[in-house]
């Protein structure tokens, strides 16, 4: 979401192949970990039992079963170990509570689930609002001009930004609508999805 993909292509490609699939299926946009904790409001999501941050990719193979694939991702130039995607993310076809595919970014190292992000096969703004409650809050975003890597590029909250999401803070849910206004991606969150203000204005 940030969650512009890529190329859809690339999702196509990850679909075809198990592993080692170069292509960023994921988003453009990621979900910074390092997010300013000053938004104490966030809280990480759980989903279909699964709460993000503490459960694990055995929790996941329990309540989802086997995933219809899996890459690991790694930059188009990459030259060293460090550019290598600190998730290892697992694709499923219609789980959960929406029709459509859904992505779990497990933890390289630690196994731990760090987002699940669903996109959904047709659903308005409407209907996600009717499932979630309308106790959300809109948020835009802008993206870091002087920050992109291997897990895509970091957003921070900005009022002129041209990203915008709808956001369950306390529930630690946020979700995208496209220009038609069908909902294209949810996800379920560890951290916020940005930092409260941008880390490249002094650059």
């Amino acid at each position: 979401m940030f969650v512009l993909s890529r190329n859809i292509v690339l999702i196509l490609c990850c679909q075809l192949i198990t592993v080692g699939c170069t292509g960023d299926f994921n988003s453009f946009f990621r979900v910074d970990a390092q997010a300013t904790q000053t938004q104490q409001n966030w809280k990480p999501a759980t989903y279909m039992g699964l709460t993000m941050g503490t459960s694990t990719r055995t929790d996941m193979l329990r309540v989802f079963g086997k995933p219809e694939h899996y890459a690991e991702y790694e930059k188009w130039d990459k030259e060293t170990d460090s550019d290598v995607s600190d998730t290892i993310d697992f694709l499923y076809d219609n789980v959960g509570d929406f029709a459509g595919s859904s992505i779990v970014g497990v933890h390289r190292k630690r196994g731990i689930i760090m987002w699940i992000r669903v996109r959904p096969e047709s659903m308005s703004r409407e209907a996600v609002i009717r499932h979630f409650g309308p106790d959300y809050v809109i948020t835009k975003y802008d993206s870091e001009k002087c920050i992109d890597d291997v897990d895509g590029v970091p957003i921070f909250e900005s009022p002129t930004g041209s990203w915008e999401l709808f956001e369950y803070r306390e529930r630690g849910i946020s979700f995208h609508v496209d220009r038609d206004g069908n909902v294209d991606e949810i996800t379920f969150h560890t951290d916020p999805p940005g930092n409260t203000e941008s880390k490249c204005r002094d650059q």
